[in-house]
């Protein structure tokens, strides 16, 4: 009897094992098609056959959508949690037909983007799918942070190893009969008689009887390795010009590296999770607050929401405030809205790419460089908690201001909000490390001044040359974007000995907990400060702002400073070893910037050799998710001690 009741069942379990087995081998294909479609630029056959792929994957996906309808026992039940599928697949087929519709020339391109559109849809639900089943497992959060990192940074590669993510090889002829240019760059045609050659020095109009260009081979593995694992962990240090080497479809992949891995690809998952089904299961909400704030005492649900919506905003921000900062006559208008996103991305996320290989130089007196580009790494790097706390706030006093000004007395409610203790501490280290940067900086470049006047200006560093509030200015985006940002204005390897020792301090500290940038993060700064004063005043707890810290945080901020500063000097020694004729102070300028996420570099990143870029790889890897994340990740640190030793004293200090 209870195996006959329970046939139907098992029936039903198996029927959907095989839809989700089929969905993931369709989702599997779909992708391949797509990538080979866009990063191989097919013809003939070879084109066809792609097409032809995509169009039975589509068909597939459309299948599947109306075989679990069919197959389901409640249609209705159904509906209520698929309907995002079936949504889909009714529109795919309407705007079919409406492409079939249209007139010859513009058919066959019409059903191509709806096609591609449609399974890039698709692929986006499964992927949400499988990101909903992973949180809902009893793998641990550390873990799925990791894994999430490690399969985007996988994916990455993939696509830049692909033959159109890279760039062409260009020769410009001089018509006086000079000696020809060779550059790496790509070719965008301005007109019937002029092309645009975009390098990593800039844009360039040349005519085109003075012009032939190449197709470049694929990038290598462990270039393409690196600079997708600089993306994705918001670095920025890169091995190939960003600009010069990789093709705009290799440059749109690593943009879309860095907004995933700077906001987290499980936060997009949540979002369209809770799009879909319009709320998220106690497992899965339990996880992901876990994994945002290190607490499961938050709403993560209106949190996630806020960090896309606040990105997107500050983001938008960001381009409009850059659009008139690319005056090259030579640039067309979709390269200064590519070029105004990328950086506008690049600066929020903390990433520190650029598309010129001097990075920010040619714009460092500029305001869109100095306050804007800075407003966004601040930002950026505060944390999406900390900026909610003072967006509720904001909207707290704003409502209250209304409704003084409707002649009403505000509630009693409106006057609860206040600054959480971490935002305090954040704000408070924040604005120190900003002020004590800048002021350092400048005293360490005009020191040379003082030291040797009588020095031929040449003979001084970059910044000791300048006037001094160029000085000033240079000095502070460089305290600012010390913090894991990675832009430059200046030279860094002209820096003196004493302004690259603190920038690596600055660096090794970084942003703040929960935002886009690495380090040890501000709040563990500020929490061991806070713990080491309470100490020397021979108070048993840690106190901040008439607040206790629980005992156990700033022991898990000792950790995290000693682990961090472990990974540097093991990093520094192995990177010595690695590169026998490389300075000591720039191989540890070199570990810290990839362990802080920064990118700031000296100049020795594209001289790396194939060890070299493996073992900044594996910093950079460690500085996203933190060496603390990364061992707990690991088996060893999921075991549970239930008994104690017993307690002997030992002498210290």
């Amino acid at each position: 009897m209870t195996n006959d009741a329970s046939q139907p069942g098992n029936r039903r379990a198996d029927g959907a094992a095989r839809l989700n087995l089929a969905a993931a081998v369709v989702s599997v294909a779909a992708f391949a098609a797509l990538a080979g479609h866009y990063g191989f630029r097919p013809a003939g056959v070879a084109a066809t056959v792609l097409l032809t792929v995509q169009a039975l994957a589509l068909a597939a996906f459309l299948l599947l959508a109306a075989w679990r309808l069919r197959g389901s026992s409640d249609a209705w039940a159904c509906l209520r949690n698929h309907w995002y599928e079936l949504a889909l697949g009714v529109a795919t087929i309407v705007a079919l037909l409406v492409a079939a519709s249209a007139d010859e020339p513009r058919r066959g391109v019409l059903l191509k983007t709806v096609c591609h559109v449609a399974l890039v849809l698709f692929l986006v639900v499964r992927a949400t799918e499988l990101l909903r089943a992973a949180t809902s497992s009893r793998f641990r959060p550390a873990q799925l942070f990791v894994s999430s990192f490690l399969v985007l940074i996988l994916l990455g590669t993939g696509l830049l190893m692909l033959p159109e993510a890279t760039s062409h090889e260009v020769t410009i002829r001089d018509p006086q009969g000079g000696p020809e240019r060779h550059l790496r760059g790509n070719v965008f045609a301005k007109d019937r008689s002029m092309f645009v050659v975009q390098s990593g020095a800039g844009n360039e109009q040349v005519h085109y009887m003075r012009l032939s260009h190449t197709k470049a081979p694929p990038a290598e593995f462990t270039t393409a390795l690196f600079t997708a694992t600089s993306a994705v962990c918001v670095t920025g240090l890169v091995v190939e010009s960003t600009g010069g080497y990789w093709s705009p479809f290799g440059q749109g992949v690593i943009l879309v590296l860095i907004q995933l891995g700077g906001l987290g690809i499980m936060t997009f998952g949540a979002l369209f999770a809770l799009v879909l089904w319009r709320s998220l299961g106690l497992r899965e909400s339990a996880t992901l607050s876990n994994v945002v704030s290190g607490s499961r005492h938050i709403r993560v649900g209106r949190i996630m929401v806020f960090i896309v919506l606040s990105t997107a905003a500050i983001e938008a921000l960001g381009v409009w405030s850059l659009w008139n900062l690319w005056d090259e006559p030579a640039m067309t208008t979709g390269q200064r809205l590519f070029m105004s996103i990328f950086h506008s991305v690049s600066a929020f996320c903390n990433a520190g790419f650029c598309i010129y290989d001097r990075s920010l130089e040619l714009y460092r007196d500029t305001w869109q460089v100095n306050v804007a580009v800075t407003g966004l790494i601040i930002v950026g790097g505060l944390g999406f908690l900390v900026i909610h706390n003072l967006s509720r706030i904001g909207r707290c006093h704003v409502r209250r201001l209304w409704t003084r000004l409707r002649g009403r007395i505000p509630q009693p409610e409106l006057d609860r909000r206040r600054l959480s203790l971490q935002t305090r501490l954040v704000l408070l280290t924040t604005l120190i490390l900003l002020a004590a940067g800048l002021g350092m900086l400048m005293f360490f470049e005009t020191l040379p001044n003082l030291m040797d006047s009588n020095s031929p200006a040449d003979a001084r560093p970059f910044m000791a040359r300048t006037e001094p509030h160029c000085r000033a200015l240079y000095a502070w985006f460089q305290s600012v974007t010390a913090r894991t940002a990675g832009f430059n204005t200046v030279p860094i390897g002209q820096l003196t000995d004493s302004s690259k020792f603190l920038t690596i301090v600055l660096m090794f500290i970084g942003a703040s907990p929960g935002s886009t940038g690495g380090g040890i993060k501000t709040a563990t700064l500020a929490v061991v400060f806070c713990g080491v004063w309470s100490m020397l005043r021979n108070r048993q707890n840690t106190h901040a702002f008439k607040r206790s810290i629980p005992q156990n945080i700033f022991l898990r901020s000792l950790v995290i400073i000693t682990l961090g500063g472990a990974v540097v000097v093991a990093a520094t020694l192995a990177l010595s070893v690695a590169h026998e004729g490389m300075a000591f102070l720039d191989a540890m300028f070199e570990a810290t910037s990839a362990f802080g996420t920064v990118g700031l570099s000296t100049g020795v990143t594209p001289q790396l050799n194939h060890l070299g870029r493996l073992l900044i790889i594996a910093v950079m890897f460690i500085g996203r998710v933190g060496p603390l994340t990364l061992f707990i990740a690991l088996p060893l640190g999921a075991q549970e001690v239930k008994y104690e030793y017993a307690t002997e004293n030992v002498a210290i200090g």
